[in-house]
């Protein structure tokens, strides 16, 4: 454990130092760049932390037979927070110009969820849920809202992987989404997170990428 915490430290602090005088984007400056200029090999500062851009990618979203592309788009972006080590996950999209911003702040595992009735619930059940059905983090329900297939791009690559989206919302906002992979068949093909709203005016862009200096 000590090793393992120790080598974490150690990972944080070379990353820190990719962070240059000529990759930062000056201080007065920083006003004109948004979420939407975030980049892999970049940095932010998110809830006062500053946190290094690991990858990103784009979510677009598809008929149910992955045969027609529609119009919606999101994007994905997985932090590292350089004080804490936490993995976070940053998702922005954009609609009749409106950006809206969420976090995953949690990663989460089937046994963390419930149905209402506060019984287990594992990825065969998501099948059966409809817009009036919910299920239970920490004692929150958190309702269906939608899901949808979805072609996951990487920055900067062209081949996309197919994924398919549920996405569900508590009363006050918070949300659970749930990423099935690889067609679903076993429950590693998942991913949970526990997600929270954010202003996207809040994230400060510190620099765009360590790889060449901003425009």
């Amino acid at each position: 454990m000590e090793f393992a915490y120790l080598k974490g430290v150690q990972d944080r602090l070379d990353v820190i130092r990719t962070l240059t005088r000529q990759s930062r984007i000056p201080a007065n400056d920083r006003f004109k760049y948004s979420i939407k200029d975030i980049k892999p090999d970049g940095f932010v500062r998110l809830n006062g932390d500053i946190c290094h851009v690991m990858k990103g990618g784009r979510y677009d979203e598809w008929d149910e037979n992955y045969k027609a592309k529609k119009e919606y788009s999101s994007h994905e972006f997985r932090l590292l927070n350089l004080r804490t080590g936490q993995i976070v996950l940053l998702e922005w999209d954009e609609d009749d110009q409106i950006v809206s911003a969420c976090t995953g702040v949690k990663k989460l595992k089937w046994s963390d969820l419930a149905d209402e009735a506060g019984e287990k619930i594992d990825e065969d059940d998501l099948e059966e849920m409809g817009s009036d059905d919910g299920i239970k983090y920490n004692g929150k329900t958190y309702w269906y809202e939608d899901d949808w297939a979805a072609k996951y791009v990487p920055s900067g690559k062209r081949n996309s992987e197919k994924a398919w989206i549920y996405e569900f919302e508590a009363d006050d906002k918070e949300m659970i989404t749930i990423e099935e992979w690889g067609g679903g068949e076993k429950s590693d093909d998942y991913e949970i997170w526990h997600c929270l709203s954010i202003d996207p005016n809040s994230i400060e862009i510190i620099a765009i990428t360590t790889k060449q200096s901003p425009a």
